[in-house]
């Protein structure tokens, strides 16, 4: 991907010069009104078998234009940034709001809310990463990969990814900002064989910068060892033991708490965690600390997609529930302030004051799971039920014996919050959800 610093410069500008265009219009018509763009430029290579595969160019443009008149909201998007266009579109928006429900949470973010200040946080890494480079690439993973066991390992897959992207914002209240970012990723699947048993693994590596990459070595060899450590998965029987959830998808385990505390499920009654502000959900050692603007940080944000700034702020403090994720409308729903959740969250780092290894995690099971795949879906958040298959290894004596499978493990989310009782220090980066892994003290495993 060939970066032409000029070029972008005039992406932003045209941008801008859109959104003054846009909002010119609007404000003689509409109460308030909102302008987002979002630019994508992306490369993006599949690799199987040492030969290219798959190629795809990527090149897009959204406009999202929210305007509010008489508390009456309406939205439109539109891929095609043309004047003539957005011309059209802008009559879409005055004869939809016509038709629209009043309610009075309909409004823009409060002014002291926005994000005017130009952002300083550091997410612009152009790498001129090319079709040629990312087959280079993809060929070393391949190799390092089959090198590992050549007589049963096969790959799959390899993927070669990158990302520039080109956020403009603008409203009626006097907001102009903008970002960018890119992001960079490669990911190797694997497939194990060993006379008519076949498995199947994965590793990748993500970051804003391509030199911040795992090597080709990790990602091949990764890929290969964990199929190949799958093979000859054995079923257990039905009890009750602990369970560690492994730092790669403790991220996962923790998307069903984020879901419990976003804004909409909040003000609709859809959460177990409804009368839990304030409260201790987690252990005393356990927090949840946000911070959008981590330089380089995967879900960092100098501010949300309706313009809010995004501030660092404790989640969970010493166990206890501390904040909603709120965008302007839940906010106001809940007679509240947003917390720039417009969108997603930004750069949860869960962590405790103890340093445990991934070792000294496993020494604390005698008995037990580690968990390395969920499979399907199985959690209600508006009772906290729990239920999902998986794979992993059983554990003896602190030691990773055999891998499993056919096995599902359920409870209830607050008691297995409330049952946490550590965490390691193998913390996995490559998510919105920074965690280790996850000791569970007791749950129910559901096998044979």
């Amino acid at each position: 991907m060939t970066i032409n610093m000029y070029k972008y410069d005039h992406v932003i500008n045209k941008s801008k010069e859109i959104i003054l265009y846009v909002l010119n219009v609007l404000k003689r018509k509409v109460d308030g009104a909102s302008i987002y763009i979002l630019q994508t430029s992306g490369l993006e290579v599949q690799s199987r078998n040492f030969n290219l595969e798959n190629l795809f160019f990527n090149r897009n443009s959204t406009i999202t234009i929210t305007a509010y008149k008489d508390y009456k909201k309406c939205v439109v998007s539109s891929n095609n940034l043309s004047i003539s266009n957005i011309k059209k579109i802008l009559s879409h928006v005055f004869n939809m709001i016509q038709y629209t429900s009043r309610d009075r949470h309909f409004a823009l973010p409060h002014l002291h809310l926005l994000s005017f200040q130009k952002s300083d946080i550091s997410l612009f890494y152009p790498y001129e990463l090319n079709v040629k480079k990312s087959m280079d690439y993809a060929k070393e993973i391949e190799m390092h990969a089959v090198e590992y066991d050549k007589q049963s390992i096969y790959i799959e897959n390899i993927y070669i990814n990158s990302y520039m992207h080109f956020h403009i914002i603008g409203n009626t209240d006097g907001l102009l900002q903008n970002y960018h970012s890119t992001l960079y990723s490669m990911s190797s699947v694997a497939i194990a064989k060993c006379d008519s048993v076949m498995q199947q693994d994965y590793s990748y590596t993500i970051a804003r910068s391509f030199d911040d990459l795992n090597s080709t070595t990790w990602l091949g060899t990764t890929s290969a060892k964990r199929a190949k450590n799958r093979l000859f998965a054995k079923k257990i029987k039905t009890q009750k033991c602990p369970v560690i959830i492994f730092s790669d998808i403790a991220n996962i385990f923790f998307s069903y708490f984020v879901s419990s505390i976003r804004g909409h499920n909040v003000y609709q009654k859809s959460t177990v965690l409804l009368n839990y502000m304030n409260k201790k959900i987690f252990p005393h050692w356990f927090n949840i600390l946000e911070n959008p603007n981590l330089n380089k940080g995967l879900s960092s944000k100098p501010f949300d997609s309706e313009g809010v700034k995004s501030n660092t702020r404790f989640i969970v403090q010493d166990g206890i529930l501390c904040s909603w994720l709120l965008n302007n409308y839940t906010a106001r729903k809940l007679g509240m302030c947003s917390t720039g959740h417009a969108d997603s969250i930004h750069n949860w780092f869960i962590f405790s004051q103890l340093n445990v290894t991934f070792s000294d995690l496993l020494k604390k099971v005698y008995r037990g799971l580690l968990v390395t795949e969920f499979m399907g879906q199985g959690v209600n958040i508006v009772t906290g039920n729990y239920s999902q298959g998986i794979f992993g290894f059983w554990i003896e004596k602190g030691v990773i014996q055999y891998p499993v499978t056919e096995v599902t493990i359920s409870g209830n989310l607050l008691d297995m919050w409330k049952n946490i009782v550590g965490i390691s220090n193998d913390i996995d980066t490559r998510h919105s959800i920074q965690c280790g892994s996850v000791l569970l003290q007791n749950m129910q495993i559901s096998g044979l």
